[in-house]
């Protein structure tokens, strides 16, 4: 399969597509054909492998992960031993390891039935969120924001910047900023789903790309030249795998 491969933390140039091995599921994950991935600040984090503070669980002088991606939606092709959630053929998003990739080994817990109103570009988008600025703006005059993970920061403390500034901020405005620390998993994404397919919630979509476009795609992102969440189209629903050189 084709993939997005970071043998070393760098610049979007140091990202290559090439051919590896098809991932196997192990016991409690899900083989995923990826049909499509998000591009995320966060994927900006651990291609440079800036702060410094995430080096101890992401490796400390290279990835521990080859394949780069965090953020998916596709079509299962496998299960692993012992997973009762999902069944092969069935539609999945969520977040994972190695998103940029045509296929990708899930854990279960990690993934949720994509919503039935949405493609899969735009389920790709949905599991993880958005800076405090661009929340704010989505809040009426006296709203109440409650942050769930973070974005943002600087060389050090990073993707805490956004649990660190919303409610340092909270006090000199009107609205109020709190903060609430989960990790990601399926059962939240199934409340997610319920949302998105009530109407309640809609994503918004800015740039495609192809997969050997992911480097352009992070440079676009690092440059601020994206609106909404870019997405990279890795395979559509019964057609050919993505080819051709790196971008």
């Amino acid at each position: 399969m084709k993939a997005i491969l970071q043998d070393a933390y760098g610049t979007a140039g140091d990202l290559v597509l090439a051919d590896i091995d098809r991932p196997t599921a192990a016991p409690g994950e899900v083989r995923v054909r990826v049909h499509a991935a998000s591009v995320f600040i966060g994927d900006w984090h651990v291609l440079t492998g800036l702060p410094y503070a995430i080096r101890p669980k992401l490796g400390m002088r290279r990835p521990k992960a080859r394949v780069a991606g965090q953020e998916m939606a596709g079509r299962v092709e496998a299960v692993g031993e012992g997973v009762t959630r999902f069944r092969q053929g069935g539609d999945v998003f969520g977040t994972c390891s190695g998103a940029f990739a045509e296929y990708v080994a899930v854990p279960e817990g990690l993934l949720a039935p994509t919503p039935s109103n949405l493609t899969a570009e735009q389920a790709a988008t949905v599991a993880i969120g958005r800076p405090v600025s661009d929340l704010r703006r989505a809040l009426t005059s006296r709203g109440t924001l409650v942050i769930v993970g973070g974005e943002g920061g600087g060389r050090w403390v990073g993707k805490a910047g956004r649990m660190v500034w919303g409610p340092a901020l909270s006090p000199f405005v009107s609205q109020t900023l709190t903060t609430l620390a989960v990790k990601h998993n399926g059962a939240d994404l199934v409340v997610l789903k319920d949302y998105i397919e009530a109407g309640k919630i809609t994503p918004v979509i800015g740039r495609t790309y192809e997969l050997r476009e992911v480097p352009d795609a992070i440079r676009d992102l690092e440059q601020r030249r994206t609106v909404g969440k870019s997405v990279v189209i890795v395979r559509g629903p019964g057609t050919d795998p993505v080819s051709g050189p790196p971008g």
